[in-house]
């Protein structure tokens, strides 16, 4: 690099560009300075601020000296579906309006004494983002289409008139068709905080569905909701090191928990074995004890294997599997159900079951209240007779008939499906079953299996049978999901009442159903999760898959399944019809007419989109984008509004149950160009909206349940009467806050300082 004169008048004072192409960073950061020029920056020519003075220099080192200062470092995180992992804490520095760089965050404090600390966070991933918010994907104006959808052809125009023309196409379609036509795709990159409030309030307050995505993308976890009758559930990332055996069965950790993946390294260093099981030599089996390979979709056989290891060396936990599973209760042989009190007693219960005591030699009533048997000794195989009704009925256990399913998998026979050698599964049977403490690091790869739901209980009954759940170290995970809870904060996402009315207003209005459930034995969390079934029911959050079936021409491509699995017995659209007939599920039927994208990207995210493209688009009246680059979903929208980046924000970010860290991304630097936080997008569109109703002269409409809802104060209704606004997020933020029971009381300004927060507790979703 050529040094200039020390006489130069340069030679005392650097702009802004000659500092850049000074740094030795010429290609990288000059292209960021011009296409920051580009977007509407001040040019060099007019800077915002006096040029920054630099001390005399005489060589390259002292320019290199000075890239290490900075005008501010704040802190911030990445609003990404990283899901395990999610999120870390990173100091974003600043020069110059730019965010130049950012760094891993080491300051996290010690959380337990006897175990490794969760420093430092981060990946390369997260580590770009300085890069990536100044790509030539970046969106800084609003864009309205002028060509075909997907041609690329726009023109540029301002917020106020896009708002208005998709204002008054809104108004068309929830008059004309009702709110059931304009529909929200909610995507993976929502916040807990005004992000995702600001998508949910708005979805309340219109009575527009929003689309529920995680069975479309597959995180739903079958296996283990099905199995458990739980979702949410996860071992923080330290438990790893009371392990002294790691299963690595289902995920690549090593490569895609990458701020997580030094709990596995150093269990090892505690005397922890780690055994990978794949189809392929990856990135975790290469730094395991052991690799296991398996053939792709087959995991669910090598667990039977190891099941009827297990069984027919009697080396289960008998007494785990007696008092925790449903193993030893009595089932009909005729019916394949549980035998009930209604079997046995006319006008009994059908949720009351049976165990055939040993001490007794008697059918005995299971304990509902409590999982611990007291004095009964349940028997765990067993084959007799009982009376129901007129007519004698052979009952066995659960456990007996799953001996009887598992014969056949032994190991010879299994090799055959797996290409796993029989003398390795005989051996990884009994170190599960004879560890101290093993557990699963499993992610969602098993939910976008064909009968991945079997493959995900075939892990749980593995661990189930070796006792090996519920104990420091030991356990299987399902979906990663902690948050900010409280109640305030879950009636101000309903978009009634202002927030400090908030608990008071949940306890009114749901206080008969919630008292019900409470007399029925309800625990706090299912009585959570049966209100959340009832929104269900209502349509408030339709599966985006039985909604794309319907209406995004993905009914064409898979209703005859039977196409790709000759095996079935009916077609796939016989049992899609037969889940709505009976209630088990519930269908969209509303045509849509406008749909928004807001935190995803519908056309690139779900598995046929090219089909979506051909048969959805063409029935719509727009799609819109809010989106901070130029995603495929925007690339075919009507219109496209620029989001503000996340070092341009400020926000909560949820966080995974594998972290106890609550994580905020700051406004490190302002909005480039004409980009605006989401939650400002929200307020700005319902002021719009309800603007145009006034001006229009349609102060009401009727949603989805036949209520008479005002149109002219939907705006008013989302901002609580005017207290928080697209002027006042932080204040916002404060109240959320406030109103947060797992934080420790921790507030804005604290946080924003902090980057992230310990959980105090779990909250409602674990």
């Amino acid at each position: 690099m050529a040094i200039p004169d020390e006489s130069s008048p340069r030679s005392h004072t650097l702009s802004r560009r000659h500092f850049l192409q000074g740094s030795g960073s010429v290609l990288a950061l000059s292209f960021m300075n011009l296409n920051l020029n580009a977007c509407t920056q001040k040019k060099d020519t007019e800077p915002s601020q006096p040029p920054t003075a630099f001390p005399k220099y005489s060589d390259y080192r002292d320019i290199y000296r000075q890239q290490w200062t900075w005008d501010k470092v704040a802190r911030g995180t990445h609003n990404v579906n990283c899901g395990y992992q999610k999120s870390c804490a990173w100091n974003v520095y600043v020069k110059d309006g730019i965010v130049w760089r950012e760094e891993q965050v080491g300051d996290y404090p010690q959380t337990n004494e006897d175990v490794p600390d969760f420093n430092p966070r981060g990946c390369q991933k997260g580590g770009c983002f300085s890069e990536r918010s100044v790509s030539k994907s970046r969106l800084l104006h609003p864009l309205k289409r002028v060509g075909e959808r997907g041609e690329g052809r726009w023109k540029r125009v301002a917020w106020d008139e896009a708002l208005r023309e998709i204002a008054d196409k809104t108004i068309d379609a929830i008059i004309e068709d009702g709110p059931g036509s304009v529909i929200w795709d909610m995507g993976t990159a929502v916040t807990n905080g005004a992000m995702g409030l600001g998508l949910t309030r708005t979805v309340s307050v219109l009575d527009t569905p929003m689309l529920e995505a995680n069975t479309e993308i597959g995180d739903h976890y079958p296996g283990a909701t099905v199995t458990t009758g739980k979702l949410c559930y996860l071992n923080s990332a330290d438990d790893l090191f009371y392990s002294d055996l790691i299963l690595i069965w289902g995920g690549n950790p090593i490569y895609t928990q990458i701020p997580n993946a030094h709990f596995i390294l150093e269990a090892r260093y505690n005397g922890a074995r780690v055994v990978t099981i794949a189809p392929d030599f990856n990135a975790s089996a290469s730094r395991a004890d052991e690799w296991v390979p398996v053939n792709v979709g087959t995991d669910a056989a090598l667990g039977l294997s190891m099941a009827q290891v297990m069984i027919e060396e009697d080396i289960f936990d008998r007494r785990f599997v007696t008092e925790q599973t449903d193993m030893p209760l009595l089932v009909r042989a005729d019916t394949r159900r549980f035998l009930t009190q209604a079997d046995l007693e006319e006008g009994g219960a059908d949720d009351i079951f049976y165990v055939l005591d040993r001490s007794s030699g008697a059918i005995t009533e299971a304990p509902q209240r409590t999982l611990a048997l007291g004095d009964i000794d349940p028997v765990l195989e067993a084959k007799l007779e009982v009376d129901v009704g007129d007519e004698k009925v052979e009952v066995t256990t659960v456990f007996s008939l799953l001996k009887k399913q598992v014969a056949s998998y032994t190991p010879e026979a299994a090799s055959k499906i797996t290409g796993t050698r029989p003398k390795q599964i005989r051996s990884l049977a009994r170190a599960i079953a004879n560890a101290r403490a093993a557990t699963i690091i499993t992610q969602t790869n098993f939910s976008k299996y064909y009968h991945g739901m079997e493959m995900e209980r075939a892990e749980i009954l593995v661990m189930s049978l070796a006792g090996q759940i519920g104990k420091k170290g030991s356990g299987i995970a399902a979906f990663p999901l902690i948050s900010p809870a409280g109640p305030e904060a879950l009636a101000m996402a309903s978009g009634k009442l202002p927030p400090k009315l908030g608990a008071a207003a949940i306890g009114l209005e749901s206080a008969p159903a919630m008292l019900e459930m409470k007399l029925k034995g309800y625990t706090t969390e299912m009585i959570i999760n049966e209100l959340g079934h009832r929104e269900y029911l209502k349509g408030r959050f339709p599966a985006a898959t039985m909604f794309l079936f319907m209406h995004g021409g993905l009914r064409e491509l898979y209703g005859s399944a039977k196409k790709w699995d000759p095996d079935l017995p009916r077609e796939f659209d016989d049992y899609f019809q037969e889940s709505i007939d009976k209630g088990w599920q519930i269908v969209h039927e509303t045509p849509p007419r406008i749909i928004f994208e807001a935190g995803g990207n519908l056309l690139r995210r779900v598995r046929g989109y090219n089909r979506m493209v051909d048969n959805l688009l063409p029935k719509l009246d727009l799609l819109v984008t809010v989106d901070w680059r130029m995603s495929n979903t925007a690339l075919h929208s009507d219109y496209v509004f620029p989001a503000a980046g996340w070092y341009e924000t400020n926000d909560f970010v949820w966080g995974s149950a594998s972290i106890p860290f609550a994580h905020v991304t700051t406004a490190a630097i302002d909005p480039m160009g004409d980009s605006k936080d989401d939650w400002v997008f929200h307020c700005l569109f319902l002021k719009t909206v309800q603007q145009r109703a006034i001006e229009r002269g349609i102060s009401e409409f009727t949603d989805r349940a036949g209520e008479v809802r005002r149109l002219d104060r939907v705006y008013d209704e989302f901002t609580f009467e005017g207290r928080f606004t697209e002027n006042n997020l932080e204040e916002f933020l404060e109240e959320m806050l406030s109103l947060t029971t797992n934080l420790g009381g921790i507030g804005w300004e604290e946080l924003k300082k902090k980057g992230y927060a310990p959980y105090t507790g779990t909250g409602m979703s674990i």
